[in-house]
């Protein structure tokens, strides 16, 4: 089991088909990029990076950590399906492809030059991107900026992936300190039960006058309480 204290000094989730935001920053504070640059992401991608510039703006982070379960895959179908009919790749979606574009374009947008991490870890995505945080807040990191975010899933993947897994564009973003606002207690438990994304579940847990939730996958859980 990991026991930490730690403080969320803001946080943000944005769903971008429906536009609605929660979290602790007022709507004039969300960032918009570009459209120029924004017509090159997924819609993921740009929650992502949205999410991340709001967060930036308002806080010197000296680390990020992006987490992603499927990453940038519809890009890759459509790669793959070019290739299969002898169609032309698009130089955009080639670039555009890799796990890390997230947050290779956060760094670019904001000019950040600090330790950047893209984690892909199946349904522990989120929880192995909060272990990976506080990892760099004991080796003495002030604050760690953590982005979790989805993009649609391919069409052609029909039911190969649990509908849990099938969820709108959207991000979650967490500027992390120590401190004592929270007290984390990270166990690895196997429950094929928990199938609520743990971004969500998070979200709703920190929007609740609740003192103690959870969020779980089917791997782990992580018990949050309010101190």
């Amino acid at each position: 089991m990991i026991k930490r204290n730690i403080d969320i000094s803001d946080w943000l989730i944005l769903n971008s088909h429906t536009q609605s935001i929660n979290g602790t920053l007022a709507q004039e504070e969300v960032q918009k990029i570009p459209m120029m640059t924004a017509r090159r992401m997924s819609k993921g991608c740009r929650a992502a990076v949205e999410v991340a510039t709001s967060l930036m703006k308002k806080h010197s982070v000296d680390s990020l950590v992006f987490s992603s379960r499927h990453g940038e895959l519809n890009r890759s179908e459509k790669i793959f399906s070019n290739l299969a009919n002898n169609a032309d790749v698009s130089p955009t979606d080639f670039s555009m492809s890799v796990h890390n574009a997230a947050s290779a374009m956060t760094s670019i947008q904001q000019k950040f030059h600090g330790p950047v991490t893209s984690i892909e870890a199946g349904t522990d995505s989120l929880h192995s991107a909060l272990i990976e945080a506080l990892s760099l807040l004991d080796a003495g990191k002030k604050k760690v900026l953590v982005v979790d975010f989805e993009s649609s899933l391919p069409e052609i993947l029909g039911g190969a992936l649990e509908e849990e897994a099938r969820t709108d564009p959207y991000a979650l973003g967490l500027v992390l300190s120590n401190g004592t606002g929270l007290n984390v207690s990270i166990e690895f438990i196997l429950d094929e039960t928990a199938k609520r994304n743990p971004a969500f579940s998070l979200a709703a847990g920190l929007l609740s006058p609740e003192n103690v939730f959870q969020t779980k996958t089917d791997r782990s859980t992580i018990t949050w309480a309010k101190l």
